[in-house]
């Protein structure tokens, strides 16, 4: 399994539509990352762009998975394939087996 990240810029004059897809939205982002398909999702103070982890085998997978959100009409994107990803949480969570 590969890691990716998309980086998406969003609308940054979004319609009545776009505030009451966010629920759906949120719902399908929790979904993804139950299943282990998001690592991880943050959106900019000035909520114009978010950065998306996700697990993959490529970035079809990956594009699918964007294509699927309830925002995808109002946001643009590029996949970048990466070498790792570390975190605080991936650090702590290593269980020693002695």
């Amino acid at each position: 399994m590969k890691q990716f990240l998309s980086e998406i810029n969003i609308s940054a004059n979004p319609d009545e539509e776009f505030f009451l897809k966010i629920p759906e939205q949120r719902g399908m982002v929790n979904e993804l990352m139950k299943n282990g398909i998001i690592v991880s999702y943050a959106l900019s103070f000035d909520r114009t762009k978010l950065w998306i982890i996700f697990n993959a085998e490529n970035k079809v997978e990956v594009m699918t998975a964007i294509d699927s959100f309830p925002l995808r009409e109002y946001m643009d994107f590029e996949i970048f394939e990466l070498m790792f990803h570390e975190n605080v949480m991936t650090k702590l969570i290593q269980f020693s087996l002695n």
